[in-house]
């Protein structure tokens, strides 16, 4: 509404345009124009817009939109800088007038808390295993900053969500685990030191009647190395997925190792003897 003010519309033209099916009402004194149907970020966007200035996404709605953590809730999640009574049909608002400057991004446009304000808030909410799924999808996406939550919890004593957090942190180790793409600057940095052949990166074998993607392949050597990490082997589910993608790539007559992020850092020279043998194969 305080958009159209500035642009020189009305309360009374706002309301013959809503009459007339040029506006849409999507929340208190916020609309669409021309048509109803907004994208899921137009919704957010409304829903932060609806709660006035400083709001933000937060919680289930934030780590949809940071694309950590799936939500199917029939509401939006949104914080407010303020202890100032706000209801809204189809909106849980959250009061927070501690919420830092740092506690909030923009997202594709959007004002939203921050991946580390995000995990903090589903902390409180959510099934430990969850929290530990989200934290996982933030190291992916290359998304996740480390520092950024230990100073958070460190100035956050009182919020629900610290002990949690903080127990799911000592299991997934997001802070010693790498990225996809730092994996595989060491594993090139690696192959110059060691004067190995560069491999192919992220590439596709046929591999059991299918086309897969493994992550480092040297097609002239048919070699594959695999890398436990980024992609968090570590589900029943995914646990049996690589096992018998190895028994593929042995019966398909594939050189093949699979080595631990963590080996990256602490065991180089394992890993180049390792390569240089099936290598020589």
């Amino acid at each position: 509404m305080r958009q159209l003010l500035e642009l020189g519309f009305g309360a009374s033209t706002v309301r013959r345009r809503v009459s007339d099916g040029r506006l849409h009402r999507l929340f208190h004194h916020v609309y669409a124009v021309g048509r109803a149907d907004v994208s899921p970020r137009g919704m957010r966007l409304a829903a932060v817009l609806t709660c006035g200035p400083g709001a933000a996404l937060s919680h289930a709605s934030a780590a949809a939109h940071h694309a950590i953590r799936p939500s199917a809730a029939a509401w939006f999640d949104v914080t407010v800088p303020h202890r100032r009574a706000i209801r809204r049909p189809g909106i849980r608002v959250h009061h927070r007038p501690s919420l830092a400057d740092e506690d909030v991004t923009v997202v594709d446009g959007l004002p939203v808390t921050s991946v580390a304000r995000t995990l903090l808030d589903l902390a409180a909410q959510f099934h430990p295993r969850a929290l530990e799924r989200a934290i996982e999808k933030a190291v992916i996406l290359e998304i996740y900053d480390h520092r950024a939550v230990l100073a958070l919890l460190r100035r956050s004593s009182g919020h629900r969500g610290v002990a949690r957090l903080r127990a799911a942190l000592a299991t997934v180790r997001p802070g010693k685990t790498l990225t996809r793409s730092r994996l595989e600057e060491l594993m090139l940095a690696l192959c110059r030191e060691w004067g190995l052949p560069e491999p192919d990166v992220n590439a596709y074998i046929r591999l059991g009647g299918t086309w897969e993607q493994v992550d480092f392949y040297w097609p002239q050597h048919r070699v594959v190395v695999e890398t436990d990490g980024y992609r968090y082997h570590r589900s029943r589910g995914a646990f049996r997925r690589d096992r018998r993608r190895d028994r593929l790539l042995e019966v398909e007559g594939y050189g093949h190792a699979r080595f631990a992020d963590e080996e990256f850092d602490d065991d180089r020279p394992h890993i180049a003897a390792v390569l240089r043998n099936l290598l020589a194969r």
